[in-house]
């Protein structure tokens, strides 16, 4: 089994065969997007957009992120930009923080406008993360989990932290 650092070197030598994601979202349970970022891994844009869910937007969640109902009411549909999100994704496998809650807004989100969810291939940079600061939660026999260094609540800069915490652990 790779160790946090081993497995970090592994995805910074092969950067063309991953990407990172990232969401903002309405809430923590059904949520749905309101924000999407890729980005690959030298940091680069390759997509960065708000979408209209088809819930409200929780005021528990615009505490965190700052993204209101009345910012998101013109912004298009999941529906309309999921062929860019796949686009963007192409190929790719995904680097997220936290791949099992932003794996479920995705899913969601294609529930919400009947669309096929496409199964991604997922990496989740929070448990890697975890292992390698160490903190053992005994009550739960795991890592605890990590909050986002530097993260600052919008998608892309996420996606930048993540790959800032990655890059961390490469060279440790």
């Amino acid at each position: 089994m790779e160790t946090p650092k081993q497995w970090s070197q592994r995805v910074l030598n092969h950067p063309d065969e991953y990407c990172i994601l990232d969401t903002e979202t309405t809430g923590l349970n059904g949520a749905e997007p309101i924000e999407i970022g890729i980005t690959d891994l030298y940091g680069r844009l390759m997509l960065n957009i708000r979408v209209k869910p088809t819930i409200l937007i929780e005021a528990d969640a615009i505490a965190i992120h700052g993204i209101t109902n009345k910012a998101v009411k013109d912004a298009p549909s999941f529906a309309r930009i999921y062929t860019d999100l796949l686009k963007a994704i192409g190929t790719r496998k995904l680097l997220i923080y936290n791949a099992s809650y932003d794996l479920n807004v995705l899913k969601n989100a294609c529930k919400a406008w009947d669309i096929s969810y496409p199964h991604f291939y997922a990496e989740c940079v929070m448990l890697r993360y975890s292992e390698f600061v160490g903190d053992w939660n005994p009550r739960f026999g795991n890592y605890k989990w990590q909050k986002l260094p530097s993260g600052d609540h919008t998608a892309i800069g996420d996606c930048r932290a993540t790959l800032a915490v990655i890059q961390e652990m490469a060279l440790s």
